[in-house]
């Protein structure tokens, strides 16, 4: 039987988590949310295991903790704190996936051609959809 895990790694799963990104947004929420918390997973666990924390030494780090502490204040001192206080506490989520990509993007130089490939498709694909919707649906 032919072993298809073998050469698949956490550097591959990362780069293709990467690279549908832009394609999961078109297609819903909920795959976009996986890839980008699949992705935000790999780099926690590269970062621990490594044990390189220079990226959260750095002061965009420093910039987007203060930012992200705005804005749990303001969702404290707000008269809707019941509603919206978890559903704020968790953007955290995209500082982790902001740097999770420049960690992958600088581990991989490759992939910065590719990335902007699909961006490319994806808004060209996009753009001919509105244009179509525009032009062909009646009102």
């Amino acid at each position: 039987m032919i072993n298809y895990f073998k050469n698949l790694s956490l550097n591959n799963i990362s780069s293709f988590l990467l690279i549908i990104f832009p394609i999961s947004l078109v297609v819903g929420p909920f795959v976009a949310e996986i890839s980008m918390n699949g992705l935000s997973i790999i780099f926690l666990y590269k970062i621990f295991k490594n044990k390189n924390f220079t990226f959260f030494k750095s002061n965009f780090f420093l910039i987007f903790l203060i930012f992200y502490i705005i804005i749990l204040l303001s969702v404290i001192f707000s008269p809707y704190i019941k509603e919206i206080f978890f559903k704020n506490f968790f953007y955290f989520r995209f500082i982790l996936f902001t740097f999770a990509i420049v960690y992958l993007l600088q581990e991989n130089n490759n992939l910065y051609l590719l990335v902007y490939k699909v961006l490319c498709v994806i808004f060209l694909v996009i753009s001919i959809d509105g244009l179509i919707q525009f032009f062909f649906t009646t009102f």
